[in-house]
């Protein structure tokens, strides 16, 4: 069979009304998130949650050390007790900035085998992705060290446009899916959703809307 017999075969099939169940995702990032918007939503769970539950007390933080993946330099961030009843409410700021980093640096060692994972994935698409991990370092740190510390997941566009979004090992997960998933509508997670539901926050992710 030749080229112009499998042309008209398709063209034939076309006419006749015959079509793919699903999108095919294409080559093009833009192509593949129009793809991805076309989709039909997982109808609604109907998920009744517990409303009752008793608020933990706060314990006291160990201290912790980070190592910077940029300057290769050590930050220690020290412990801190939990505040009691008569704290200040500096204090209680204090405990609560200095609590959320244990958190973020073991969320920045997670994530750092899923980063490496996606790397060829985004490669295909032109992307480079990397994490923004300053904010834990006392030595290239540029936010006030008052303020909470985040951790950023970083995209690099083709064209050199740069989109931050907070680092979760979801969104590395999502970004992962969306670019070698080959049937959007068999890529379910566990709670039976599909990527066309997690649309919104691919598109803030990559910092690209799909064609309306």
């Amino acid at each position: 069979m030749n080229g112009k017999h499998i042309m008209a075969l398709v063209i034939g099939s076309l006419a006749s009304g015959c079509s793919f169940p699903h999108a095919i995702p294409t080559d093009s990032l833009q192509n593949r998130l129009n793809d991805l918007a076309r989709e039909k939503p997982t109808p609604p769970q109907d998920i009744r949650l517990a409303m009752c539950y008793q608020i933990s007390e706060p314990k006291d933080v160990e201290a912790a050390t980070f190592l910077c993946p940029d300057c290769g330099r050590k930050t220690r961030h020290p412990g801190e007790r939990a505040p009691g009843d008569r704290a200040t409410q500096a204090e209680r700021d204090r405990f609560r900035y200095q609590s959320h980093i244990p958190y973020l640096i073991e969320l920045w060692k997670d994530t750092r085998k899923p980063i490496a994972d996606l790397e060829p994935f985004a490669a295909r698409y032109g992307l480079k992705v990397s994490v923004d991990s300053t904010d834990l370092c006392a030595h290239c740190r540029h936010t006030d060290p008052r303020q909470n510390r985040y951790l950023y997941l970083v995209i690099t566009q083709a064209d050199g446009r740069i989109v931050r979004t907070p680092l979760s090992c979801h969104n590395i997960s999502l970004l992962k899916r969306f670019l070698q998933s080959k049937d959007w509508a068999e890529d379910r997670d566990s709670e039976n959703s599909t990527l066309r539901d997690y649309l919104g926050k691919i598109e803030t992710i990559l910092g690209i809307k799909a064609a309306p």
